[in-house]
């Protein structure tokens, strides 16, 4: 299912934002510190606490791994993201190749429940009720 359609029942519309400035982005200085390679066991605690930290149970939201990491960092990145049942993506932006990490979320619906329970936004979607529809959102 493709999430990033309008979603509407009689209740609620769901859009999804294109503001990418409110996704967080870690950058490698941030797991590793200054250090050319950081050991394997340090690099994995600190991608668990930053998916602990930034994508909650309850939460919509998603981070992106900045195009820093060297392709085993992206990797075990992947792998701990599947161990925490999120889904990854790659996404291009100014010529720079970011991986993202979010919450599986299967359908609308289960995003629409989410997204009320946040105050009805995300960093990547837009809760709005019926004839209060004002584009583009701020």
């Amino acid at each position: 299912m493709a999430l990033n359609r309008l979603y509407a029942s009689n209740q609620t519309v769901l859009i999804k934002a294109f503001d990418r400035n409110k996704r967080t982005v870690i950058p490698r200085k941030r797991l590793c510190g200054d250090q050319l390679k950081c050991s394997e066991s340090q690099f994995t605690d600190n991608v668990e606490q930053v998916f602990n930290e930034n994508i909650k149970f309850n939460s919509a939201d998603d981070v992106l791994f900045s195009s820093d990491f060297s392709k085993d960092e992206r990797k075990t990145i992947e792998n701990i993201a599947e161990k925490f049942h999120l889904q990854t993506d790659t996404t291009k932006a100014k010529g720079r190749t970011y991986l993202g990490v979010s919450r599986r979320i299967t359908t609308a619906q289960d995003l629409v429940a989410i997204l009320e329970q946040s105050n009805g936004e995300s960093n990547k979607y837009l809760l709005v009720k019926p004839g209060k529809l004002k584009w583009p959102p701020k």
